[in-house]
């Protein structure tokens, strides 16, 4: 077992594979002809091939795993520091954890302190560097393996070691990294949630081959694999998105060609990138559309409110002004609420950029999400508004943020199915960050 006498450090993990490594119909976007034949009515097998994405060869494949197997662990290692943040904020002796458990979390240190630690590690307490508890690192460089023992210094991509037989060597860190990796392949599976479990080792068999030089042999699962993997985590399959692009392509909201120049960033992957996810939720945004309609609700309840006034300074009884009085008040509120959903409106991601942004941070894990999981079935079906109002009225959320994101939905079917996706992902941020 790799043990080091060190706290959990947060970082991005940076592991290569290789030598180491039911709204409203939305409105049209895009330049779509509305009347043009869409590709499902006018042919069902040229839309069904349209809309299939084209298979992850082999080397894409790989990439994907290795992908997936490093946010697995990244995000098992933010777990693990939660724990024994938990733990000591509580004050209290923490519980004795199972054997694997504790196993798991102290692989976990360990790996987290190969990736992050950086200078020296000799001291009077350790004048030979780190010790590694357990069996030595087996690490081969330049046709020579080294078995380490210590580690005596981080600088940057390189480490300085120590040899079983007392040789100093300088390695590369990736290679330990992914020796650290290996060599707790049963602690770390173990550890992490059942659907992530296959991906992460697909993941560990491809360190696996890279060390010993040979070319890694995939699984019949592992499209599956990945994609279970990768819809737990936060992130959409390629099989989802193209089914967000059938969807909008059916609808008239976009014309064969921008769905096929869509589905060609989505050809060739089991997961869409983040950027192709970005791009699709952006093409079907109707953000500026939804605010222009909205600006136009505004003319007729201010000429009301003025017609509200006017009826007041003639109303002749009391009972007449206090009336008036009220359906101003009443319109007032309504004129208010109306500018504060456009404020609002214009407040979410609407670039192409901004929306990409959005996707890379959420497939990184760097945006806390309230059910991650269901982000791929977001996109695939569209947002539930029931959903996501019972959410809303179940969360932490302030008073205002609560008032902030019903009002928003009101609208939400106005915006297309790509303003629907940001905004139920705005709020399942908003909710997971309380």
């Amino acid at each position: 077992m790799i043990q080091v006498q060190s706290e959990l450090v947060q970082a991005p993990l940076g592991i290569d594979v290789g030598e180491s490594s039911a709204p409203p119909p939305p409105s049209p976007v895009d330049g779509a002809d509305t009347k043009a034949e869409t590709p499902a009515a006018g042919d069902p097998k040229k839309a069904e091939t349209l809309f299939t994405p084209a298979p992850a060869n082999e080397q894409k494949i790989i990439e994907e795993y290795g992908s997936v197997g490093q946010q697995v662990l990244e995000q098992s290692i933010k777990h693990a520091q939660k724990e024994q943040e938990t733990a000591k904020k509580s004050g209290q002796k923490a519980p004795e954890l199972p054997a694997e458990q504790k196993q798991a979390i102290q692989a976990l240190n360990g790996v987290n302190w190969f990736r992050t630690t950086e200078g020296t590690q000799v001291s009077p307490t350790y004048p030979r560097g780190i010790p590694l508890e357990g069996n030595p690192l087996i690490i081969k460089k330049d046709g020579q393996e080294y078995q380490v023992r210590f580690i005596k210094a981080f600088k940057g991509d390189m480490v300085d070691c120590l040899s079983a037989n007392g040789t100093d060597v300088s390695l590369p860190r990736e290679a330990l990294i992914s020796a650290a990796i290996i060599s707790e392949e049963t602690a770390l599976t173990g550890y992490v949630p059942t659907t992530e479990r296959a991906a992460l080792k697909g993941y560990i068999d491809i360190l696996k081959a890279n060390v010993a030089g040979q070319k890694p042999t995939l699984p019949d699962t592992s499209s599956r694999d990945i994609a279970e993997a990768s819809v737990a985590l936060g992130r959409v399959t390629s099989s989802s998105l193209a089914a967000a692009i059938k969807t909008a392509t059916e609808a008239g909201t976009i014309n064969e060609e921008t769905a096929q120049s869509l589905m060609s960033l989505v050809n060739g992957t089991t997961v869409a990138t983040p950027e192709a996810v970005g791009s699709v939720v952006h093409t079907l945004n109707n953000i500026p559309a939804t605010i222009t309609a909205l600006e136009g609700q505004k003319s007729p309840i201010t000429n009301e409110i003025e017609n509200q006034k006017r009826l007041l300074k003639m109303a002749s009884s009391d009972q007449e002004r206090a009336s008036y009085s009220q359906e101003i008040v009443n319109l007032e509120r309504q004129l208010h609420r109306l500018e504060l959903t456009i404020t609002n409106l214009q407040s979410l991601p609407q670039t192409e950029q901004e929306v990409q942004t959005m996707f890379i941070e959420i497939y990184a894990g760097k945006i806390p999400l309230a059910n991650p999981s269901q982000v791929d079935r977001v996109i695939r079906e569209g947002a539930n508004v029931n959903e996501l109002h019972q959410l809303i009225d179940e969360s932490k959320l302030t008073k205002e943020e609560k008032e902030k994101y019903g009002a928003l939905l009101k609208y939400a079917g106005m915006g297309g199915l790509g303003l629907l996706a940001i905004l139920a992902l705005m709020i399942m941020r908003a909710v997971g960050e309380k």
